[in-house]
């Protein structure tokens, strides 16, 4: 259900936030007519106070009669009590407000006065008081909801964007008081006014908080803002002040000694200590963000948004504490207490910076609103004086029957053009009125068609055009580019005036499902800095003390090849929806190229792998025996079969004389050229040993000690030796580290297995002492098999091992055949065993029948 109801909002988000910017447009034009028309107060120029005779009853006490006023003029003095407006009578002040409310302005009113101990009545001229607090508290939240409205247009999922936006839904609200103001007056109180308080309770307490918010990130945010726990800190603080200032009335609410209306009413009173409070702090922020901003230009929008908002300080000031003193109440000097109207410059001042210097993108929205606008306004009037002119001299030629033939025709040809058109004008007004923002974005379009022509399939090349264009060209200050490897991790390829702990970075799976939601709702596939810390958790700190702002993903056939890490632009504002628009067309063009590239350069490794495997299949069957020695009362045949890749798998049978012989069968770790290469060189050793001595453990360790000076230290080689001296009938058997020797005889199998380890891993002291030698008597029928692991490791397509069970039970079976026979027999059974499958590794095995 939440998945569904986040798919709409994403679909709509644009809708709704429409839908809603209405709602809250006409709340606040309400407000604003009631605090002209319906709460403005009558005023006699005077002051009313309420003042206790006893305990149950009240008295109204007139005070501060302004000289020459009309309560003045109707001869009421300070000291006169009210006792009835019109016939009606009152039990306090407020009620005779109420009646006194029902007097038009310049009307007239009945006024019962007792002075000392007689009473008279005489007409008072009523005049209408607009209040300028509420007229400019309204008109402030008007403009700051208005101002929101824009940026949040411009990028409805900024961070800052949504914090302006929220600040002036919530100012709204609470400017909505005065809908209920009327009924709080009259103490005519139900559950609507009741809820309608407590919501514009919230909105008090929740907006000092979205103030610093605001203030903290805009116009360049602090380090500090991004930190998580700083939303709670600063809710928990703000929660903690209100309560100390709200602790006496909680406690009469409590005690049942005032009603729970009151007491909200009283709280939203205690909470504009906390506006104040925000006020400062934001103004301190500015402060700080303009005096470590260096750059004159970016300084200049800061300062004017200061400048209003010391204007704005002062205004409240002078309201609160030299008004009164050099004036009267407002009641009798209104005209003093004007200057409060100086705070709606606050708002103005903010979006007249955000315009001006185009911060936030705004200025895109109007711009497109009013040229949008005005060339379709244009292109229909032109549209229309066209048809109607050739309508008109058609209808003169040929009658008014072609008119509406006519009309359509030249309808249908303006529908062709008109979007064409449109995007000139677009194009031609961007480029006189935004001649940087037009320069700007036709770099990247610049960009997106030099992406597209390397066809080079030089990865390098696109990375570095890439890399030269964002920041030499497009002179942005930070830049990073990440590729996805092999191991679908991601490399950082390109970097400028950027520092990260490490290179490689891991695919998150809360990036893969934002990209993927992103992709079924048909966003713009963007990363805004408010996004890392659900998106990018790992490296969030990192991106921000990087100053990333952006990140662009590169994308082949929804999958996640890449991404463009961006810092600000070079004019100090972040990209804009049209910018972004633009990179994720660069980015698309990106990775089709990189994916280019990869693949070219996949095929030309193969290619090269292939004809490496060429050579060195040619060089291993060259270092293969052709033919085999033959030799009296023994049955011998030895055959390597190549996998499809080549190993390293080598045997030899080497004569010394007509009694004695060397058999080897090895194995080099790796495949291609450079195995060959070693298997080469293991070859030549060999041959030089066994010719000066006869003993196969130091043949080995001579062997080992040269393999292991010029191998390198990932390469080794296993090796099965036998000496065979038929003149003493004896077999001498050394094992670096190989398969062990197969001898069957009598029926049975046994394994010889000496301990070694592989040549090249050790020196030649640690494996000299760990090698050891077997021997063993030679018989007639005994059966010698030496072979390599590929035989035993080969696999199925269950991945099962053919084993050295199935091996010897081969051998055993087939002891009685010659040696071909066997090794045939023993080949066909692992095809078999395969069933299909691609062989793995080479197949080696030399098999000695003593006769």
């Amino acid at each position: 259900m939440l998945k569904k109801l986040k798919y709409f909002f994403e679909i709509y988000r644009i809708n709704l936030i429409n839908i809603i910017s209405l709602f809250f447009a006409v709340i606040a034009f309400v407000s604003l007519y009631f605090v002209i028309f319906v709460n403005a107060s009558s005023n006699d120029e005077c002051l009313w106070v309420d003042t206790k005779i006893n305990k149950d009853s009240v008295i109204v006490v007139i005070d501060k009669v302004k000289i020459k006023g009309v309560a003045y003029q109707a001869g009421i003095r300070n000291g006169d009590i009210l006792k009835s407006i019109n016939g009606k009578n009152f039990p306090h002040a407020i009620g005779a407000q109420l009646i006194l409310n029902e007097v038009l302005g310049g009307n007239f009113a009945e006024y019962k006065i007792q002075r000392a101990d007689s009473l008279f009545f005489t007409q008072v001229k009523i005049k209408k008081l607009i209040n300028p607090n509420q007229i400019a508290s309204s008109l402030m939240a008007i403009f700051f909801f208005l101002v929101g409205f824009l940026v949040l247009t411009a990028k409805p999922k900024g961070k800052i964007q949504q914090y302006f936006y929220l600040s002036g839904m919530l100012l709204v609200i609470t400017q909505s008081f005065n809908l209920s103001l009327p009924n709080l007056i009259a103490k005519e109180i139900g559950y609507l006014q009741t809820l309608h308080m407590s919501l514009v309770f919230i909105s008090v307490f929740f907006l000092p908080i979205l103030l610093v918010l605001l203030f903290s990130n805009f116009p360049i945010p602090f380090k500090f803002a991004s930190k998580k726990y700083f939303k709670t800190s600063l809710i928990i603080s703000a929660l903690i002040l209100f309560i100390l200032i709200s602790i006496p009335e909680l406690g009469n609410l409590f005690n049942r000694s005032r009603t729970f209306i009151s007491v909200l009413f009283f709280m939203i009173g205690q909470s504009n200590i906390l506006f104040m409070i925000a006020i400062i702090i934001s103004i301190f922020l500015l402060i700080i963000n303009y005096i470590r901003n260096k750059d004159k230009i970016e300084r200049k929008p800061i300062f004017i948004i200061l400048i209003f908002s010391f204007i704005t300080i002062a205004a409240v000031l002078y309201v609160n504490f030299v008004a009164p003193v050099i004036g009267d109440i407002i009641f009798n000097t209104p005209e003093y207490y004007a200057p409060i109207l100086l705070i709606v410059l606050l708002p103005i001042s903010i979006g007249y910076s955000i315009l001006k210097y185009q911060l936030m993108d705004v200025s895109i929205v109007i711009r497109n609103t009013i040229i949008y606008g005005a060339a379709t306004i244009s292109l229909a009037i032109i549209y229309l004086l066209t048809v109607y002119g050739i309508g008109q001299s058609v209808g003169a030629i040929f009658g008014a029957d072609y008119q509406n033939i006519v009309s359509a025709l030249v309808f249908i040809l303006f529908a062709l053009i008109l979007q064409s058109t449109k995007d000139k004008f677009q194009t031609l007004i961007t480029k006189r009125f935004y001649p940087e923002e037009f320069a700007y974005q036709t770099l990247l379009v610049k960009l997106s068609k030099e992406v597209t022509s390397l066809t080079s399939f030089d990865l390098r090349r696109v990375i570095h055009s890439i890399e030269s264009t964002f920041v030499e060209d497009l002179k942005i200050k930070k830049f990073g580019m990440l590729l996805r490897n092999k191991n679908d991790k991601l490399d950082l390829v390109s970097m400028k005036n950027i520092y990260f702990h490490q290179s490689e970075f891991d695919l998150g799976a809360s990036l893969l499902n934002y990209f993927n939601e992103q992709t079924l709702t048909n966003k713009k596939l963007v990363i805004e800095q408010s996004d890392f810390s659900k998106v990018l958790p790992d490296i969030e700190e990192q991106l921000i003390e990087n100053e990333i702002f952006s990140i662009v993903p590169l994308m082949v056939k929804q999958k996640l090849i890449g991404m463009f890490l961006l810092g600000l632009k070079h004019s100090g504002s972040v990209f804009s929806e049209k910018d972004l628009e633009l990179l994720n067309a660069v980015a698309h063009q990106t990775a089709i190229a990189i994916e280019n590239a990869r693949l070219y350069e996949a095929e030309s490794e193969k290619l090269i792998f292939e004809k490496e495997l060429e050579v060195a299949r040619k060089i291993q069957q060259n270092l293969l025996p052709n033919k085999l020695p033959q030799i009296n009362g023994v049955d011998i045949y030895g055959r390597m079969i190549p996998a499809k890749q080549v190993g390293g798998d080598y045997f030899d049978v080497i004569k010394i004389d007509e009694s004695k012989y060397f058999c080897v069968v090895g194995d080099v770790s790796g495949k291609g050229i450079s195995a060959s290469l070693y298997m080469t060189k293991l070859q030549t050793l060999l041959r030089m040993y066994v010719l000066t001595n006869q003993n196969p453990k130091e043949i080995l360790s001579e062997i080992n000690s040269k393999l292991f000076e010029s191998m390198e230290r990932h390469w080794f080689v296993t090796l099965s030796l036998c000496y065979f001296d038929f003149a003493t009938g004896e077999l001498h058997f050394c094992r670096a580290g190989h398969m062990p020797l197969i001898i069957v005889e009598e029926g049975a199998s046994q394994k010889l297995k000496p301990a070694g380890i592989g040549l090249g891993l050790e020196n030649k002291g640690l494996f000299r002492n760990v090698l050891e030698i077997k021997k063993i008597k030679l018989k007639s029928g005994q059966l010698i098999f030496l072979y390599s692991d590929g035989i035993v490791e080969e696999q199925n397509y269950k991945n099962d091992f053919y084993g050295d069970e199935n091996l010897e039970n081969i051998l055993l079976a087939n002891k009685e055949k010659s040696s071909e026979e066997i090794f045939s027999v023993l080949n066909e059974d692992l095809e078999n065993f395969r069933k299909g499958s691609e062989q793995r590794d080479d197949i080696t095995a030399v098999v000695i029948k003593i006769l």
